[in-house]
C-alpha cells in the first residue's frame, strides 16, 4: 500500500523558567484533516525534548500545552472531534497526570497559559468555548492548581 502523505503544523505555546512547550498537529494531505496531535516538553538546561504520549486510544489528540516554572505541563486531551471527551490535564515531571477538568459535550479549548503565583500555586488560563458557532471567544481561568 502507498504511504499516506502528511503535513505538519508546529505551534510554540509557552516558555517558563527552564521549560518550553509546543504542539505538533499532523494532517492528512489527502483529506486536509488532523490525524494526530502531539505535545512536547523541552528542558532548556538539559537540552532534552520529551514527547508526551497519549495513554489511551479514546483520547488520541493532545493540544494547547502550557508550562509552569517547575515544569508542570497543562494541556488538553480529547478524541479527534471538537468537544468529544475533552479534558484539561496536568502532568508532573515524573509523569504523574491529573484530570483537572472534564469539559461538557461540545465544549473544548485550543490553547492554555500557565501563570505562576507568589504563593507557589499556578493559575491556568484557557480559551474555552463551544465547538459550533462562535467558538473560543472567552478566556477562562482555573485558579490555584
Amino acid at each position: 500500500t502507498e504511504t499516506e502523505r502528511r503535513a505538519f503544523d508546529i505551534t510554540p505555546t509557552q516558555v517558563n523558567g527552564n521549560y518550553a512547550v509546543w504542539m505538533q498537529t499532523t494532517y492528512s494531505k489527502k483529506t486536509e484533516r488532523p490525524v494526530r496531535g502531539d505535545i512536547f516538553l523541552y528542558d532548556i538546561a538539559a537540552a532534552t525534548t520529551t514527547r508526551i504520549p497519549a495513554p489511551d486510544t479514546e483520547r488520541p489528540a493532545q493540544y494547547g500545552p502550557s508550562v509552569d516554572a517547575d515544569g508542570v505541563m497543562y494541556f488538553g486531551r480529547s478524541s479527534k472531534a471538537c468537544g468529544e471527551n475533552a479534558q484539561l490535564i496536568s502532568r508532573q515531571l515524573d509523569g504523574t497526570e491529573t484530570v483537572l477538568y472534564e469539559f461538557p459535550t461540545n465544549r473544548d479549548f485550543g490553547f492554555s497559559f500557565a501563570v505562576d503565583n507568589a504563593n507557589n500555586t499556578t493559575d491556568v488560563y484557557f480559551d474555552g468555548g463551544k465547538c459550533r458557532g462562535s467558538a473560543f471567544a472567552n478566556i477562562l481561568k482555573l485558579p490555584s492548581v
